[in-house]
């Protein structure tokens, strides 16, 4: 049973991880066809559009995630709240266009100095277009992943993610459409997903939603829903603090190597979201048959994949230059270690989150993404006019390391659901490793790209080394994958 749990585990880990691989893979394209401010414009756009798709639904994934399995028993009873959530979703979306697309003007040059360049028509129009869109693909997406109904996961993470590879390569490359048609590009993707969502359900669809299906999911996302937006703010906003603070040079600079890094995080997402339902079953069989649950081997599954991919990205950044060969983003090398660091302290939090979602407490949600965001953005503005780009890496470090113990210290039994000494020593390891590494390159010791590489054998090294049965556990895994793919 476990193998086919963590086997499924990395089938929706990959499938969910596609789409940001794909935006990685045109990382290459954006750093050669746009200028330094270009890249820091789309990278502002990429991120009001995140927000967009989060606020235009006022964030119904959130609840659909925790309260469908309260419907999931009964097939005529789940179909009735998903065409509710997607009714839910049509309204507050409609309701939301007819609000930013008259005032989108007005937001910009309240959100941002540089309103010359950074405009709503037409590049925050197409971003709203394209967030709106992926507001109605996520709800279905948590509704597919949490019905383990691969297939259909498949198909719609296929048509949104190369959809959106395809188009931005065809306008950048092709028609040499720059920002414009980049944005459009990635639209498209977003648009052909919620197409194909409304399709499939329309039969489901209601004029009026059916309050009674909605209640408790509304309920919970007074809560969850504002916590949803500080996460945002709390992965985003240092971004405009940039473009407010100091320039779009160094917001482009900043931009890739947050674009890079941050790939960790969206990384720890997508292996959470894939074990989540898993986590979920066996917690609730737990509570019906009154035995103790023992998830470690999920979650060691969830920290090994963390360590081992946030290690490949910092050869990737140490070694920028094989990316690009404009000189500015060069310097991304030099903060790499200590941002990845926070970002993995980050993923610890993550999975402690999954017992609160599934404990249905949102105002816990909102209390710490509150004192996460506000120690965020005190950090930045404290830092940022001093140490400029380190100082945003600091303010990104400290505050998950800040946000780690408090929310654990008042959760302490969690720790000992969470972490064996198996565990405790991989992190202490590895943060170990990026230390050194770090020093190593601040004194020259040897060339950043280099120490960037021997730190990975290193932390694959230790990994092997805590974990001895890995050879073995690999060669079983993959034959249960190929198993759980036949079934």
């Amino acid at each position: 049973m476990l193998k086919k749990i963590i086997s499924a585990s990395v089938v929706y880990t990959m499938l969910s991880f596609f789409q940001p691989l794909l935006s990685l893979l045109l990382q290459p394209i954006y750093l050669n066809w746009f200028s330094n401010e270009d890249y820091a414009l789309f990278s502002l756009m990429n991120s009001y559009s995140s927000f967009v798709t989060l606020i235009s639904a006022l964030g119904i994934g959130g609840g659909v995630f925790t309260f469908y399995y309260d419907y999931h028993h009964n097939k005529e009873e789940l179909d009735r709240y998903i065409g509710n959530v997607l009714t839910f979703c049509i309204w507050t979306i409609g309701i939301f266009s007819l609000l930013i697309f008259p005032f989108g003007n007005f937001l910009f040059s309240i959100l941002f100095t540089n309103n010359d360049s950074i405009l709503f028509y037409p590049y925050g129009a197409i971003a709203t277009i394209g967030g709106i869109s992926a507001a109605i693909v996520t709800p279905f997406i948590v509704f597919l992943r949490n019905g383990n109904n691969l297939f259909a996961y498949v198909t719609l993470i296929l048509i949104t993610a190369l959809g959106g590879f395809i188009g931005q390569l065809v306008f950048i490359v092709l028609f040499k459409a720059g920002i414009t048609g980049a944005l459009w590009g990635k639209t498209i993707g977003s648009v052909f997903g919620a197409t194909l969502v409304i399709v499939k359900n329309r039969k489901q669809l209601f004029w009026k939603p059916d309050w009674s299906y909605l209640k408790n999911t509304l309920e919970f996302m007074k809560f969850s829903t504002p916590a949803s937006v500080f996460a945002w703010m709390y992965m985003y906003v240092d971004r405009f603090l940039i473009e407010r603070m100091l320039n779009m040079l160094l917001l482009s600079v900043y931009s890739l190597l947050h674009v890079l890094t941050s790939t960790i995080e969206l990384a720890s997402y997508a292996v959470k979201n894939a074990i989540t339902p898993f986590v979920f079953a066996k917690l609730k069989e737990s509570e019906t048959e009154g035995t103790p649950v023992n998830n470690i081997s999920i979650y060691r599954f969830y920290y090994l994949f963390i360590v081992l991919f946030a290690s490949t990205v910092v050869v990737v950044v140490t070694n920028i230059h094989w990316l690009t060969s404009n000189i500015y983003y060069h310097s991304i090398a030099t903060y790499v270690f200590l941002y990845a660091s926070g970002y993995i302290i980050g993923s610890l939090i993550e999975i402690g989150n999954i017992y609160i979602y599934y404990e249905k407490k949102s105002p816990k949600l909102l209390m710490y993404g509150l004192f996460s965001i506000s120690l965020n953005v005190g950090l930045n503005i404290f830092l940022v006019p001093v140490y400029q780009l380190w100082g945003v890496v600091l303010a990104s470090f400290f505050a998950r390391f800040f946000t780690f113990f408090a929310y654990f210290i008042p959760h302490r039994k969690l720790l000992r659901i969470f972490f064996t000494r198996r565990e405790l020593a991989l992190f202490l390891l590895v943060f170990m490793v990026f230390a050194i590494a770090h020093w190593a390159t601040v004194f020259q010791f040897i060339s950043i790209g280099n120490v960037g590489i021997i730190q990975f054998f290193i932390v694959a090294i230790i990994i092997i080394s805590l974990n001895r049965s890995i050879p073995v556990q690999v060669y079983r895994f993959l034959n249960s994958m190929i198993n759980f793919r036949m079934q």
